[in-house]
């Protein structure tokens, strides 16, 4: 990365003003989203309808990490010890620093209405809440999480409650099946737990290796997908009451890896590592909206926009662009265009 900002450090203000981006570029047309690179951590606007959109020129390089908002448009990111928060990717010229980090940040949760997020590190062995992203942030203190166990290879924010539910994995004996993006691997003991924004702890033991898991769109209670493919609803206030909402598939071989939650809450999108596709079920009804074959084994979800979704692969030399519309129930590849 050859394009470094300049900052303008303002003594007892934890508030820097900094360039972030080349050059500002006026969008015209379609906007699908915003792509961040997995090797270089540079983000680029995928521009265009989908089925035909392009890669667009990079906007912004320099970060650690950058984790893009379900809006589209709005990213936190990580350089030299300070977490950013970049309030729009495609016009914007400044970012906002939000809070010194010592250490790496592994992962990000955004709630569904990227007013808040939650961060995740591994060697501090903690999380940290900030909320008011859209408007007036927050950040609340760090909370220590060591207690529930390490890794955390999932977990999930809800909005406006602030609920968190957290995955803890915890490896098998001769484990033979790497592991997914988010870590969970066929063979691991999986636990589920889920917490309050100020970090106490609820055990759900209901549901034996959890796999994927999702708010509903009130954050009131989560959606579970567990080994024995069968997805669960899980109350936030009742852990120990769970209802089965739906089983996605009768065969003990397949190979499940990820769910999210349509933005309207209406349906639940599925991945299947095995078998190559992704499936979509009405959760009123829990009938099958459709399954599409994959050209890549999918280990996870990145939330773009609306009905995009950025599906994630296992493939580590594969660099994941595509594209599910679930709208239509169809997935599309994002090459490069212009710019580049």
């Amino acid at each position: 990365m050859n394009i470094r900002s300049l900052s303008i450090v303002v003594l007892g203000s934890l508030i820097w003003c900094l360039p972030l981006f080349p050059v500002e570029v006026n969008f015209q047309g379609p906007l699908c989203g915003y792509y961040v690179d997995p090797v270089t951590h540079s983000v680029q606007p995928i521009m265009g309808i989908p089925g035909s959109a392009t890669l667009g020129p990079v906007l912004a390089t320099g970060f650690d990490s950058v984790w893009v908002a379900p809006d589209g448009h709005t990213a936190l990111g990580t350089q030299q010890g300070t977490v950013f928060l970049v309030p729009n990717l495609g016009h914007a010229s400044t970012r906002t620093a939000l809070m010194p980090w010592t250490g790496q940040v592994d992962n990000v949760a955004w709630s569904d209405d990227s007013s808040g997020a939650l961060l995740y590190s591994s060697a501090r062995g903690t999380i940290r809440l900030a909320t008011g992203l859209q408007a007036n942030p927050v950040v609340n203190p760090e909370v220590d999480i060591t207690a529930l166990g390490n890794p955390i290879p999932a977990f999930r924010l809800a909005k406006n409650t602030w609920n968190i539910a957290v995955i803890v994995r915890e490896t098998l004996p001769n484990a033979t099946r790497a592991p997914s993006r988010e870590g969970q691997g066929r063979n691991a003991a999986n636990s589920l737990y889920l917490l309050t924004p100020q970090g106490v702890a609820s055990a759900v033991r209901n549901i034996s290796n959890p796999i994927g898991m999702d708010f509903s769109s009130g954050g009131d209670s989560l959606y579970v997908l567990d080994r024995s493919n069968q997805i669960w609803t899980v109350p936030f206030s009742s852990p120990d009451t769970i209802q089965s909402v739906l089983l996605v598939s009768t065969e003990a071989s397949t190979n499940f890896e990820d769910l999210i939650t349509s933005s309207d809450g209406k349906f639940l999108y599925v991945l299947q590592s095995h078998a190559q596709t992704v499936c979509g079920y009405e959760i009123s009804t829990g009938n099958s909206t459709f399954c599409t074959d994959l050209d890549v084994a999918p280990s996870g979800f990145q939330h773009l926009s609306g009905s995009l979704y950025l599906l994630m692969t296992m493939d580590h030399g594969i660099t994941p662009r595509w594209v599910l519309d679930a709208s239509q129930g169809q997935t599309f590849f994002v090459p490069y265009g212009g710019g580049q």
